[in-house]
């Protein structure tokens, strides 16, 4: 989760998803897997979701990723 919230944070004023497909979190289908498992809107910004949000998110992408 950590990494998450960190590559998120990285480049202000850029969407979600635009940032993780940039720190290459996940390949590009998999993150729009995750954010819709999670339920997360991939237009936001990171200062936009809450904690338990980014919790989710995490746990979308290891899901996804069959990490988990």
């Amino acid at each position: 989760m950590f990494r998450l919230v960190r590559a998120a944070f990285s480049q202000r004023r850029k969407t979600l998803r635009n940032v993780l497909q940039h720190q290459k979190i996940a390949p590009p289908d998999l993150l729009e897997a995750a954010f819709e498992r999670a339920g997360v809107d991939a237009s936001l910004r990171a200062e936009a979701l809450s904690v338990e949000t980014f919790g989710a998110l995490s746990d979308a992408l290891l899901s996804v990723t069959g990490q988990d």
